[in-house]
């Protein structure tokens, strides 16, 4: 019994000293805009996340680096999800400057009638944009293209836009 006690002690002892890491987002939702194509109304609304993983040495280490994710949603009417392109980078910053140190783009078509012909990313500075293109199947073979692009930056103090 008691060697069973010092047991479970040690294991939660090593459980409890081991570092945990968690992702910790932050989330900021722009208003939706109204775009007319060929005479449908879509919705656009953009999302920003900022991302961190939630450790001491982790928060030392990345004081002056960011990494966050812009998310531009296209909906229809009921507020559907279509598709999404969507732009993760990361920045480094020094309260003078800030670069974007890399990125990667994700679009995903969320609608049957969608899908993603192409998607791609680039950074520029303290900027980084992710473009991608939708199809849209039609009646009659007929289909409906549209390119959106999303840009993400980051200010020399930290501050993500």
């Amino acid at each position: 019994m008691r060697k069973t006690i010092s047991v479970l002690l040690l294991c939660l002892t090593l459980i409890l000293s081991c570092p945990s890491t968690a992702l910790a987002a932050n989330a900021t939702t722009s208003g939706s805009t109204v775009v007319t194509i060929d005479g449908v109304d879509y919705y656009i609304d953009t999302v920003i996340t900022e991302w961190s993983a939630d450790t001491e040495s982790n928060r030392a280490a990345a004081s002056n680096t960011k990494t966050a994710t812009k998310t531009t949603y296209i909906k229809d009417s009921s507020q559907n999800v279509l598709w999404y392109v969507s732009i993760t980078a990361t920045f480094s910053y020094d309260g003078t400057t800030a670069v974007c140190t890399s990125c990667s783009p994700h679009a995903t078509a969320q609608d049957s009638q969608w899908s993603i012909k192409s998607s791609s990313a680039s950074k520029n500075g303290n900027s980084a944009t992710a473009t991608a293109t939708a199809v849209r199947s039609l009646s009659f073979g007929l289909v409906q293209e549209a390119t959106k692009s999303v840009t993400i930056s980051c200010s020399p103090t930290g501050e993500i836009s």
